[in-house]
Formats: structure tokens, C-alpha cells, sequence
């Protein structure tokens, strides 16, 4: 991003943000009997509602009915009554592979598939949308944009948050202001540690497992870990995940809770199934093979005859070509033809694995294949030039 294009980000920036007064932080939550909405709520919601508008318009939000009633159940299970008769929770999700999760305070949460494919359990599930909805109702917006507002380096902190904005990927041109402040960069740590604490008291008051708190945020960094990269997203910080773990471990022990609470790890995974699938599907369009094999291997131990995803784990294994893949990607390829001997896309592939090991007649009759499946390929011609070569040579 060009320092031109930065500043032009910061301008509405900085006349939301409202840098002249100082307004107190200290804000009833909205379950409180002495809660009252202020003014600038009334223009934060707007400014939301642009926001959400631009992401709708971006075709990133993630459309599946099943998966999204499952998410709002849990949700509904996880916030108190009381949160229930003031805001209208609704939890949307967002087709991107990066971990992480956000919400707006309008009382729209936004979950990327990329965390839904790699938490284990409904019980991790409820944690995080606990600790999403606990900055809803707490008012954690406005009292960090009133704490920004106050304190001069507070401005700082936003600049640098907007200077790493390019790392969010495709989300970057979708997500504004508040979207970039919630997902990027969370909010200051004591409102990031009384969202955990409220969050956690709300998934133990629904009847989960308090001991699979922490285990989402050690799963999220052991995979960070394992490989070697960090994600642009606050669920992709290594500090800020080592926080949360680490204060979920602190209230488990102030708590001494008891064991045996609902976990529900195989009606999760088949819940959030089409989530894990698009994942590794994105993770193998953007070359994070790893992740891909990974996430495919998950859908397929709950789906064990899907023929997609059977080419896509073939595909993994051809496009990375890295030991003994080759042999692994003929081997989950041809399986798919025989899940679904339709799926033209398949002979193509094979076609390509058997034309690069000089296998000339598997070859043909692979691209012939594709063909008959797909008659109106848009890569027709170039499919029976291959076909031409291998004759001839």
C-alpha cells in the first residue's frame, strides 16, 4: 500500500475517530439496567451497516442455510436471555482461509471458514462466539474508539494497524475501518481479557466443557507453528493467541470446574463440513499445501466417498509434486473416477500426471475422457493439441 493510498484510508478514519474532547470509556453493558444507548452508537451502527453492505457486495460472505442455522443455535445457547431482549445476534460467515473471527458492534459476527475448518469442537465453537459477542454486548467499540480518542498514541497504534491492511488478502478492499480494527488488530488486552471472561462464563453457563476453552488457542498456534507462518488476522497473533490461552487456563484454575460438560466434536464436524471443505480448497489455490492435504483428509474421515474431494486432495498432491506425491495424486484421482466417473476435471489432471511421465497412451485416454465429459470445455482445443502431440511423438 503507497503512503497516498494509506492517508486516503486514515482520512474517514480520523474524522470517525474524533481525536478533539476526551468521552469516558466506562460504559454499562447493554444487559444493564442502567444501560443507555449515546448518540454515537447511532452513527458507529450506520457506519456498520455501510460496511456489512460492502462486504454483502463483495461476494465473500459464505452461503450455506444448514451451516449458518448451526452457528446461530450455538450462538443463541451461549448468550444469556437478557443479551437476547437487547441485541438481535446474528453470525455470518466469511469464505477466506486465514483463522479468525469478528464482530461488529451492530451485533453482526463474522466467522472465516478458515477457523471454522480448524477448531475441533462445538465447545471451542461456543468459547470464541462467547468471546465475540461478549465485545457486542459490552460496548468494546465504542469504549476503544473512546480510548483512542483520548489518548494520543492511541492513533499510532491505528496507523500501524491500517500500514499492515495489504496482509488481510482479498478481505483488505472489502473490510472498512471498524471491519479492519476488529479482525486485524482486536481491541486494547483488558478488553480483549473481559471478553474472555465473559465469554467463558456464558459457554459454562450453557452446559460446555470449560476444559476445551484453552484448547482452541493451543491448536490455533500449534498449527501456526507448524508451519512457520503467521497469519495477517488477530486470531494469526502468536502474543495475542498466547493471552487468550493463557487467561483461560487462569480462570480454569480459579474455577475448579467439573468435567463431563457437552464437547459434541463429530456434530460439529459435520456441521461446519462444507467450511472445512472450502478452506482447503483456498488453501490449494493460494499453494499452502500443507493446510489443503490437512483439511481435505478431515472432510474425507467424514465424508469418505466424496469423489471432490478425493480430485482435490489428487490435485494437492500433483500440483506440489514433492516426493513420493505423484504416485499419491494417481491414486486419489483415480479413486475419484470411480466415486464419480463424470467429473471431467479429473481426466484432465491425470491426463497432465501421465503426458509428464512420457506415458503417452494413458495420457490420450485421459484427455479423451475429459472430452466426453466435458464436450464444451473452454480448454477444448488445447486439450485435443495435447492429444495431437502425444501421437505423434
Amino acid at each position: 500500500m503507497t503512503p497516498r493510498i494509506r492517508f486516503a484510508l486514515l482520512i474517514p478514519l480520523l474524522a470517525f475517530l474524533g481525536l478533539a474532547g476526551c468521552a469516558s470509556t466506562n460504559l454499562q453493558p447493554v444487559t444493564s439496567s442502567d444501560y443507555q444507548p449515546v448518540a454515537e452508537e447511532h452513527r458507529i451502527h450506520r457506519v456498520c451497516e455501510q460496511e456489512q453492505q460492502q462486504l454483502a457486495d463483495s461476494e465473500m460472505v459464505y452461503h450455506n442455510q444448514k451451516l449458518s442455522d448451526y452457528l446461530n443455535r450455538v450462538a443463541l445457547r451461549v448468550l444469556p436471555d437478557e443479551a437476547q431482549s437487547r441485541i438481535a445476534i446474528e453470525i455470518l460467515v466469511i469464505n477466506n482461509p486465514y483463522s479468525n473471527a469478528f464482530a461488529y458492534p451492530n451485533a453482526k459476527v463474522y466467522v472465516h471458514t478458515g477457523i471454522l475448518a480448524r477448531m475441533e469442537n462445538e465447545a471451542q465453537l461456543a468459547t470464541l462466539l462467547g468471546h465475540e459477542m461478549a465485545h457486542v454486548t459490552h460496548r468494546h467499540l465504542l469504549r476503544e474508539r473512546r480510548h483512542l480518542r483520548n489518548k494520543a498514541a492511541g492513533l499510532a497504534s491505528f496507523k500501524a494497524t491500517l500500514g499492515s491492511v495489504p496482509l488481510v488478502g482479498e478481505l483488505s478492499s472489502a473490510l472498512g475501518e471498524l471491519g479492519t480494527m476488529a479482525s486485524v488488530s482486536g481491541y486494547s488486552r483488558d478488553l480483549e481479557t473481559e471478553a474472555d471472561n465473559i465469554g467463558f462464563e456464558w459457554m459454562v453457563a450453557a452446559g460446555y466443557d470449560p476444559y476445551e476453552s484453552p484448547k482452541l488457542f493451543t491448536h490455533l498456534m500449534a498449527e501456526m507453528e507448524a508451519e512457520a507462518q503467521a497469519e495477517p488476522f488477530f486470531f494469526g497473533s502468536h502474543p495475542k493467541l498466547a493471552d487468550r490461552q493463557s487467561n483461560y487456563q487462569s480462570l480454569l484454575a480459579a474455577g475448579a470446574y467439573p468435567r463431563g460438560g457437552t464437547v459434541k466434536r463429530e456434530i460439529y464436524a459435520k456441521a461446519v463440513a462444507p467450511a472445512i471443505y472450502e478452506t482447503a480448497r483456498l488453501d490449494l489455490k493460494a499453494g499452502r499445501y500443507a493446510k489443503a492435504e490437512k483439511g481435505l483428509k478431515r472432510y474425507m474421515q467424514i465424508y469418505p466417498r466424496s469423489g471432490r474431494a478425493h480430485y482435490l486432495l489428487g490435485e494437492v498432491y500433483r500440483q506440489r509434486n514433492d516426493g513420493n506425491d505423484i504416485h499419491n495424486a494417481l491414486k486419489y484421482l483415480s479413486r475419484a473416477t470411480k466415486l464419480n466417473r463424470k467429473h471431467a476435471e479429473v481426466y484432465r489432471s491425470i491426463g497432465i500426471v501421465y503426458m509428464n511421465q512420457q506415458d503417452k497412451q494413458a495420457a490420450r485416454r485421459a484427455f479423451r475422457s475429459y472430452l466426453k465429459w466435458a464436450p464444451q470445455a473452454m480448454d477444448r482445443e488445447f486439450i485435443l493439441d495435447y492429444i495431437r502431440q502425444l501421437e505423434q511423438e
